[in-house]
């Protein structure tokens, strides 16, 4: 039995092979411009919403009343902390016709925060696009909106939208300049490379600490813009560095100003020299100052506390989610500047912490990416449910940190990663937000009660919304406010007798100053300076000059007989003890002191006030005995102050190494302590 077999007919057989094999699965639909336009708005729209619902309704306290009195005058300086980019963006702001002018101010704070969460969006949406992550086109929009929404409902960014800061804007700025480099890296046109040096020079000419991470932006930019082989080294530097210079344009022009307003200006014969002048100018353009530097460990301890304390659970996502950009090839260049953004961040901690915010743009980007890969074979809800965890989770946090905050134990480490606002009377999302009104208050109270023509010393916390009222609304111009007690007894010599000094507002450093020179009499919301007897600045002066027993004689005659005299010169109190300690007279130094503490209160203050004072007298172990106390009393969430007494502890001991340790771990808490800061000058200039 024979077949034969048909000759072959290759158009017949690709027939059978086509026919044989499933139909291919057809390409997701493309998702139009038209949508993802829409999606941006509902994204900016939502932020705006939330921002506007929970914006401050006044003037606040410290940073933020300078920020909106400087926004209403136009107060453009080259200064490191005067963001003049910040306060002229306000300024357009103080035109609107709504609320008051710091409620105005605060609204430019929640539109740039908004406009932020716009361009965050677009960044996290870009990245997901490139890899396909997300499913479906339009789905990759939900977890690019989780992504934005884990950055505007943060704690530390949701804190700085509300009120007048610096922070959204300089948001904006970073965002921008990353999203404008990985659409360069996902084939867009050369000319986002120099828009994004431009975009970084402003943000340096707001925000001037970002200098530390500017090579992180810069190198790569440079590698994007002579890629192609087009342009040579030569050319692809200058038009960068051409770019960055049109961005500091704003910041150069201000110094140009400012020095020759300085040059113009006369000087006094006993003010210092044109050339310091000039340096100081410089110094302060460059925010360049007595600086020290953080341990490394701590710093980038404290980094991960912040961006933590920001992502809460979205920093397990967006760990999955860089993993996911590394290891896709056509991602991968994105993922590597992200992190070299992130790094640099963290690494730029040690110096500053306000660098923490350039980590906050990659990490939004990262939860998006790693919500998507998590959820890539889950239903729409369980995604949609997954988002809602990221956004819910921190506002959760939003509601139960002051709670949180008001236990002993936790205080100290919530402390470390976020700012504690004061709490107000209402707990509608944004819990401190109520207390707003409470700076207007006070500042209000106090120049309607302080007599016209006199003199108000305060702390600048209080200080900036004084100034607020004085100069925006024009309120008792004629009171002048001194906003630090530095150089009192300058004011004391030329002014107590002739004009009235007024004082209120004050920490505790504050306090002392005051009543080292002059006797505070209740008056009403504020106490009023008036001369002390002759008698304590002669004691004082022997004090000083280590005459003990004459020290001890003109105290007595002043506070011998008690009563009044306790109460009015507590501080006067303790010298009398020291002087008597050191006379020779302990049970009498020991009565005196109960006394002290009888008046004062058996507070860490107090305590640290007799060590402070044993220390200068040379008694340097029962310096160390007080100060040990003022450790053991002082409450855990005042961690610089402990920090400063194990310091001033390890020096009565003779240690300076563990003091200057120390010192630089209390400067790194609290950036501006004046003592902690001369104290480890001083000891450096020992060595």
């Amino acid at each position: 039995m024979s077949s034969e077999v048909p000759p072959f007919d290759e158009a017949t057989t690709r027939e059978l092979l086509r026919e044989a094999q499933p139909p291919p699965i057809p390409a997701p639909p493309a998702r139009g411009a038209l949508t993802t336009v829409a999606a941006a708005l509902a994204v900016f729209l939502a932020a705006l919403v939330l921002y506007i619902a929970t914006l401050a309704p006044t003037v606040g306290y410290g940073e933020a009343a300078r920020l909106q009195t400087a926004a209403h005058e136009l107060e453009l300086s080259s200064a490191a902390g005067a963001r003049p980019l910040s306060v002229a963006v306000a300024h357009l702001a103080t035109r609107l016709n709504i609320g008051d002018v710091a409620y105005r101010v605060n609204l430019a704070s929640a539109f740039a925060a908004a406009l932020a969460m716009l361009v965050v969006f677009l960044l996290a949406l870009m990245l997901l696009d490139a890899t396909e992550l997300g499913g479906s086109p339009r789905g990759r929009l939900l977890f690019a909106g989780a992504g934005a929404a884990s950055l505007a409902v943060a704690h530390p960014f949701w804190a700085r939208a509300v009120i007048a800061d610096p922070t959204p804007l300089n948001v904006l700025l970073i965002a921008a300049v990353a999203t404008l480099w990985v659409a360069r890296l996902g084939g867009a046109g050369a000319w986002t490379i120099p828009t994004g040096a431009v975009l970084l020079g402003l943000l340096l000419a707001n925000q001037r600490a970002i200098a530390i991470v500017t090579p992180v932006f810069l190198v790569p930019a440079f590698w994007m813009l002579s890629d192609s082989g087009r342009r040579s080294t030569g050319r692809a530097i200058g038009i960068l560095a051409l770019a960055y210079v049109v961005g500091l344009l704003p910041l150069g022009v201000l110094l140009a100003r400012d020095l020759i307003e300085l040059l113009r200006t006369p000087s006094p014969p006993e003010a210092p020299g044109m050339t310091a002048k000039i340096a100081g100018l410089l110094r302060q353009a460059l925010g360049v100052g007595p600086s020290h530097p953080a341990p490394v460990a701590p710093a980038l301890t404290l980094f991960e506390l912040r961006v933590g304390a920001a992502f809460l659970a979205g920093t397990f996502f967006a760990a999955i989610g860089l993993l996911a950009l590394l290891i896709r090839r056509g991602a991968r260049p994105a993922g590597a500047l992200l992190l070299a953004l992130a790094v640099g961040a963290a690494a730029g901690s040690r110096l500053t912490g306000s660098t923490t915010i350039v980590a906050w743009v990659p990490l939004a980007a990262w939860v998006a990416v790693g919500a998507a890969v998590v959820c890539r074979r889950a239903s729409a809800g369980a995604s949609a449910a997954l988002a809602l965890i990221l956004v819910g989770m921190p506002v959760a946090f939003h509601l139960v940190l002051p709670r949180l905050a008001a236990l002993p134990t936790l205080r100290p480490s919530i402390a470390a990663a976020v700012s504690l606002p004061a709490a107000g009377r209402s707990t509608f999302l944004h819990p401190w937000r109520a207390g707003d009104r409470q700076a207007r208050s006070d500042a209000t109270e106090l120049l309607a009660a302080v007599p016209a023509g006199a003199f108000l010393v305060t702390g600048p916390d209080l200080g900036e919304p004084l100034r607020y009222i004085q100069q925006v609304e024009g309120r008792n111009p004629g009171v002048t406010v001194i906003a630090t007690p530095a150089g009192i007894d300058t004011l004391i010599d030329r002014h107590l007798g002739r004009r009235p000094i007024a004082v209120a507002g004050l920490d505790s450093a504050g306090w002392n100053a005051v009543r080292r020179e002059v006797k505070l009499v209740p008056h009403g919301p504020f106490l009023l300076a008036v001369p002390r007897p002759e008698a304590l600045d002669v004691a004082d002066q022997r004090f000083a000059e280590g005459r003990w027993w004459e020290a001890a004689y003109h105290y007595g005659g002043v506070l011998g007989n008690g009563g009044t005299s306790d109460r009015e010169y507590p501080e006067s109190l303790a010298r009398w003890a020291v002087a008597l300690e050191r006379s020779g007279f302990p049970e009498l130094a020991a009565a005196v002191t109960a006394r002290y503490l009888a008046v004062a209160g058996e507070s860490w203050s107090t305590y640290q006030i007799l060590g402070e004072l044993y220390f200068a007298a040379g008694a340097r172990e029962r310096a160390a005995t007080h100060l040990a106390q003022a450790l053991a009393a002082a409450p855990p969430e005042e961690m610089a102050a402990k920090a400063y007494l194990e310091g001033r502890i390890a020096e009565a001991r003779g240690d300076p190494a563990a003091a200057r340790a120390a010192y630089r771990r209390c400067l790194e808490l609290d950036a501006g302590h004046r003592q902690a800061a001369e104290r480890l000058a001083e000891l450096a200039a020992g060595q």
